[in-house]
């Protein structure tokens, strides 16, 4: 994997990022939900989308698509000391019909 260029923040932030990232990727691949969970930020004004034009307000609702879904792109905020995803931009897996409504 190529040297991430990270802009801004302090050193130590972008190594909590990069971290996340990696712990996220790590979870994503095994599809360990329990390790995925606290990545995802329970602010209520986090959203969440696909490729394919849906938006998911909130984590619950992501959480849904989640397990459906490979591939993102994300945007993280530090909120109590700790960083979160707040934004998420996902390509699905399968072009089937998605699960649980959503």
């Amino acid at each position: 994997m190529s040297v991430a260029n990270l802009v801004g923040g302090s050193e130590r932030d972008r190594e909590q990022i990069l971290q996340l990232h990696a712990d996220y990727i790590d979870a994503n691949a095994r599809f360990d939900w329990g390790k995925l969970e606290p990545t995802w930020s329970a602010a209520p004004e986090a959203v969440f989308f696909n490729l394919n034009g849906h938006t998911y307000k909130g984590r619950e609702h992501w959480v849904r698509l989640w397990k459906f879904i490979t591939r993102s792109t994300m945007v993280l905020r530090k909120e109590a000391g700790g960083w979160r995803v707040v934004h998420a931009h996902f390509s699905e897996a399968s072009s089937g019909e998605r699960p649980g409504g959503v």
